[in-house]
């Protein structure tokens, strides 16, 4: 007795596989791509992953408006993951820089 799924939740399931899959291919691609020695986790690798596949393909739809629905698992889907990612990372870099920057020392001027 197996338990078995609807078709739009197989389809819902293999949707999410897919982006997640998508996502760490991205984010490792990046990480691997841009010279930052940065420590980061496979969670943070797929969230800037997520987000750069998101930023890229967003940016291409708005780009190519009549190729209809534009496939993220295509050379060119792939693609511009990877350069949404570099963006996205480049982008965490410096917020990251940015907030544990370390304060500068103070200089004495004498006056005499």
């Amino acid at each position: 007795m197996g338990t078995e799924l609807s078709l739009a939740a197989q389809q819902w399931i293999n949707a999410v596989l897919v982006w997640i899959g998508l996502s760490m291919v991205a984010g490792l691609a990046a990480r691997a791509l841009l010279p930052i020695r940065r420590r980061m986790g496979a969670s943070a690798t797929l969230l800037i992953g997520a987000s750069g596949s998101a930023t890229g393909l967003s940016v291409l739809s708005m780009l190519v408006t009549d190729a209809g629905m534009l496939s993220p698992v295509g050379p060119l889907g792939v693609f511009v993951s990877i350069v949404g990612a570099c963006a996205v990372l480049l982008v965490f870099n410096m917020l990251c820089s940015a907030v544990h920057r370390e304060p500068e020392a103070e200089v004495e001027v004498d006056s005499a």
